[in-house]
C-alpha cells in the first residue's frame, strides 16, 4: 500500500507536472519510490507496463537531466525491467528542489511529502531548507591548506575500530582540496573553545577558566573532562 515512501501511479498523467511534483516531494523529504503501472489498490497492470515501459523510460530519463533544479542526476534512478516499473528517488542534500517552469526559482514547484500525499511547501519550510543548505555549503568551501593532519581524530576512530577516511567523510572536494569541515576536524583547527566556571547559578563569583585548541573533537573531549573535574558536587557510584 501507499505510504510516506511509496506512491502508486497507473501512468504518467497528461499534466506531467503532477508526476514531477511527486518526484520533488520525495527529493525534499526522505526519498522513496514511485511505482508506475499500479492502480491505487496496488493491482499491477503487467500488460500496460510492457507496452509503456520504453516510453516511460525515455520521458523520465529526460526529466532527470532537464526537468528539476538543483541537479538531480544522481538522485533519480529508473528501473524499467522491474515489476512494477520503479522510479527510486533519494533525498537530496541541496534542498529545496523544484520542477522547472520557465527560468529561475519556481516556488510553486517546491513540494514535500506528508504521509502518503504531497503538498506545496510553505514559505517557512522553503526558508528552513535554504538556511540548512547554506550552513552545509560552509562546510564544503575549499581552503588553501595542504598541511592538515588528523592524528587526534584518527586515534579516536581507531579506538572504535573504525577507519578514518578523508574521502569517505567528504573532507576533500572535487577540486582535490581540503574543505572547512576538514579544517575543523584537523589538528590545525584555528578555532578555540573557552570554558569558565562560576560559583552558584549566576556569574557573580568567578572560579576558573580554560581555553582549548586543536581538533574540534579534541576540544569537545577536553571540555567534557574539564567540566567533570570542575563539578565539585558530582557523586561517585561504586
Amino acid at each position: 500500500m501507499e505510504d510516506s515512501r511509496i506512491e502508486f501511479k497507473i501512468d504518467i498523467p497528461d499534466k506531467q507536472n503532477k508526476l514531477k511534483a511527486e518526484i520533488v516531494s520525495f527529493l525534499n523529504t526522505e526519498g522513496g519510490e514511485i511505482h508506475l503501472g499500479v492502480h491505487d489498490d496496488g493491482t499491477i497492470d503487467k500488460q500496460l507496463i510492457e507496452n509503456k515501459k520504453q516510453e516511460w523510460e525515455d520521458i523520465l530519463s529526460n526529466w532527470a537531466v532537464n526537468a528539476f533544479s538543483p541537479d538531480v542526476t544522481n538522485l533519480i534512478h529508473i528501473y524499467p525491467n522491474e515489476l512494477p516499473f520503479k522510479i527510486k528517488i533519494s533525498s537530496g542534500k541541496d534542498k529545496p528542489y523544484f520542477y522547472k517552469d520557465g527560468e529561475g526559482f519556481n516556488s510553486k514547484g517546491v513540494y514535500v511529502r506528508v504521509g502518503s500525499t504531497k503538498r506545496v511547501a510553505s514559505f517557512d519550510e522553503i526558508q528552513r531548507m535554504i538556511r540548512s543548505h547554506s550552513s552545509n555549503d560552509f562546510e564544503r568551501i575549499s581552503i588553501d591548506r595542504g598541511d592538515l593532519t588528523f592524528e587526534y581524530i584518527e586515534k579516536r576512530f581507531n579506538e572504535k575500530g573504525v577507519k578514518f577516511d578523508v574521502f569517505a567523510l567528504s573532507l576533500i572536494g572535487k577540486d582535490n582540496k581540503y574543505n572547512q569541515a576538514a579544517l575543523l576536524l584537523s589538528d590545525q583547527n584555528t578555532t578555540i573553545s573557552k570554558f569558565a566556571v562560576f560559583q552558584g547559578t549566576d556569574v557573580s563569583i568567578f572560579l576558573d577558566k580554560k581555553e582549548f585548541s586543536g581538533s574540534i573533537l579534541k576540544q569537545l573531549d577536553d571540555v567534557l573532562y574539564f567540566s567533570s573535574l570542575s563539578n565539585r558536587k558530582r557523586i561517585l557510584m561504586v
